[in-house]
């Protein structure tokens, strides 16, 4: 081992020899692809002209269509395009195929109805049960997942 004294010499900055993240990588997926941010494709007619695609916007959407009276819950759906759930104010005299058909109309990867409400862990909810009223299914205050079905 060699070692030399420097401690009557002044300091000199020394610069870098190697440059940090300085080399390429591989993305998954197909090669060759851009990739586009995610972007969601929550669409309802009253803003599709003027191109705002955000939960918040579906939610004030769904309180307008689906809440009218005071005696309401809220429920929570995690949808599959959304990585945010979006909390819908619901009556309680509403039934899961109201949700249903305003999620059909209002979000445009669930346009083809092949979805089903599951309540976490995973609990599938029937289709004839949609048909009944949310106070009468224990639904309020709740978070349903919406999975879609081939």
């Amino acid at each position: 081992v060699r070692l030399e004294d420097h401690r009557d010499e002044e300091y000199k900055r020394v610069a870098p020899t190697l440059k940090p993240f300085g080399g390429t990588g591989n993305t998954v997926g197909f090669p060759g692809l851009e990739q586009i941010p995610f972007k969601s494709s929550i669409a309802s007619p009253a803003n599709a002209a003027s191109g705002s695609s955000n939960g918040n916007n579906l939610e004030t959407l769904a309180e307008r269509h689906l809440k009218t009276s005071s005696s309401s819950t809220t429920i929570r759906l995690r949808l599959p395009d959304a990585s945010i759930p979006i909390c819908i104010k619901i009556d309680l005299n509403r039934t899961l195929a109201e949700v249903r058909k305003f999620l059909t109309e209002n979000v445009h990867s669930l346009q083809s109805n092949a979805f089903e409400f599951m309540e976490p862990p995973a609990t599938k909810i029937k289709r004839e049960d949609e048909r009944r009223q949310i106070r009468d299914t224990n639904l309020s205050n709740s978070t349903l997942v919406v999975r879609r079905i081939a």
